[in-house]
């Protein structure tokens, strides 16, 4: 996320869900190896990885496979998480972004100490899904599906920083957010 970027420019200490994913499902990752031992050759890709895109597709077919593929790397991505904050336990701010944190039952108290949502309008959500993941609407409509409503997500946040879609904007949304803190 563009905010995760900034706050790294800033010498704040991060960690993506989405990097973790794309190191497990690498050749010799350990999602690669689970994913190959539960489900064969099936989703690999000629060199050695996971085939994301088969793997998505496959997913947005079987309501069923994306959950038990869900069992098997959320739990792998929060170990990640859990050895980023310990690395980290001494700076005064550490960042991770986990698109699936609230559905994935994590818990503020608990794994983190603030939760912050970033709102952005729909429209440049669905752009973003498009030109940066390079997704059909059907494709972008059924991910979004898997989340839970905005809405209902940000009520769980414990501060909101507003992404209007662009760079100024969400600086702005960003700078007023950390003088909250």
């Amino acid at each position: 996320s563009t905010l995760l970027r900034l706050l790294a420019e800033q010498d704040v200490p991060t960690f993506s869900a989405d990097k973790a994913v794309a190191e497990l499902y690498a050749p010799g990752g350990d999602g690669t190896a689970l994913l190959e031992r539960r489900f064969g050759e099936r989703y690999l890709a000629e060199t050695g990885g996971v085939d994301k895109r088969a793997l998505f597709r496959a997913m947005l077919e079987n309501p069923a496979l994306r959950r038990e593929v869900e069992e098997i790397v959320h739990p792998l991505v929060k170990h990640r998480m859990e050895l980023f904050f310990q690395a980290n336990r001494r700076k005064r701010l550490a960042v991770a972004e986990i698109p699936l944190l609230v559905e994935a039952g994590w818990e503020q108290g608990k794994e983190f100490d603030v939760v912050v949502g970033i709102a952005v309008p729909a429209y440049k959500r669905k752009e973003w899904l498009r030109t940066e993941r390079g997704l059909s609407d059907q494709a972008a409509a059924a991910l979004e599906s898997w989340q839970w409503p905005e809405e209902r997500k940000l009520s769980r946040c414990d501060l909101v920083v507003h992404n209007p879609g662009d760079l100024p904007g969400l600086r702005a949304g960003g700078d007023r957010s950390a003088s909250m803190m």
